[in-house]
């Protein structure tokens, strides 16, 4: 799944993105679905990574989102 996204407004999250770093990648997601929550939680803190948020719906079990500054400025 690939989705390539664009601005309407430039003063929006990724027209901002866009302004300080330019074209490049904004977010990668990768899809750990046999892994326990409690592994990836455990593997980020090893790693350093910070965690801004984290969701869970019915559909998820876990989505992580990691500080930009812990990767580069990517999501």
């Amino acid at each position: 799944f690939l989705e390539l996204i664009e601005p309407y407004d430039q003063d929006s999250a990724a027209g901002r993105l866009l302004e300080r770093f330019g074209e490049g990648f904004h977010m990668v997601a990768i899809d750990l679905e046999n892994e326990e929550p409690k592994t990836i939680d455990s593997a980020l803190e090893a790693a350093g990574f910070r965690v801004v948020r984290r969701n869970r719906t019915p559909a998820i079990r876990g989505a992580w989102h990691i500080h930009p500054k812990d990767t580069l400025g990517v999501l």
